[in-house]
């Protein structure tokens, strides 16, 4: 018996030396660098003359076949996504612009961010004197800029700066969509992850009352809205500067949210709601 199994043993063996070989060749190859699937990369931001690369920040001026378009600065991710476009209001400087951009996106890794920040300079709105309603401004340029702006993006944000009455704390103009409700629920959560602590929602018809209207503030979100493309307007006393930089932060975590950069998301625990009449007397007068 013992030879026996002495002999059954050198079979086993000997079989399994011949089919090492072979399990050597089916055996999977690791696998390189070279031969992972690559990230797909965006492409360059061409709305904007000049065009600005993948993974680039640069001033520009929109629309691109415009060549006396606006001043926009663009933040170009490295990966493809949408274009949320951030409309600056209040700047006469261009050069102010500009510094309040990079102030608030210029610290984004771009080399992770995905889509295209565009933001733009946009001409102030008609001044609301208090006694009188509020009128869109007399040469048009946001009548002419609105569908430019809203063919070329995905998410709105409306920022003014100057109204009187937001006090230290902006506000933030919810344009409630009808018969839309998950829409709703969506520019509710984007003015939430802007960290902005108060909050108006409203249904637009709810402005002519008080002799007011979303163009003539300047408020882009409501046709952004018919579009189902989500958006919010933010009045504010300041972008620039120490009494911008809570906004600045919060601009920075809305990008967090819409998953356009792998920042961690913070949210604002305590949101004061307002109705729009009873905001304080006097306040979409601009500051002298």
């Amino acid at each position: 018996m013992t030879r026996r199994r002495f002999r059954s043993f050198l079979f086993c063996l000997y079989a399994l030396l011949i089919l090492l070989p072979l399990a050597a060749q089916t055996r999977r190859a690791p696998r390189t660098k070279a031969s992972r699937a690559k990230a797909p990369a965006a492409a360059p931001f061409t709305l904007v003359s000049p065009p600005v690369q993948p993974g680039q920040s640069a001033s520009a001026r929109f629309p691109a076949e415009d060549a006396n378009g606006i001043a926009a600065h663009v933040f170009q991710g490295a990966r493809p996504g949408p274009v949320a476009a951030f409309l600056f209001y209040g700047f006469a400087d261009e050069a102010a612009f500009h510094e309040a951009a990079e102030a608030t996106f210029g610290t984004i890794p771009r080399a992770s961010m995905q889509g295209t920040v565009l933001v733009l300079s946009m001409p102030a709105r008609a001044v609301c004197d208090g006694e009188k309603p509020c009128a869109p401004a007399a040469d048009g340029a946001w009548r002419q800029l609105a569908p430019a702006v809203l063919k070329a993006s995905r998410f709105v944000i409306d920022v003014h700066q100057g109204a009187k009455g937001v006090g230290a704390e902006p506000y933030a103009f919810v344009y409630l969509p009808d018969g839309n409700p998950r829409l709703s629920t969506y520019v509710k959560a984007m003015a939430r992850a802007s960290l902005i602590p108060n909050v108006v929602e409203l249904h637009e018809a709810e402005l002519e009352p008080l002799g007011l209207s979303a163009e003539a503030l300047g408020h882009l979100a409501p046709q952004s809205l018919a579009l189902n493309h989500p958006a919010i307007s933010v009045e504010a006393s300041a972008i620039a500067g120490g009494g911008g930089e809570a906004l600045r932060n919060g601009l920075r975590n809305l990008l967090d949210h819409l998953k356009m950069t792998a920042g961690s998301v913070s949210w604002q625990n305590r949101v004061r709601e307002h109705a729009l009449a009873d905001l304080p007397p006097g306040f979409f007068v601009a500051i002298p």
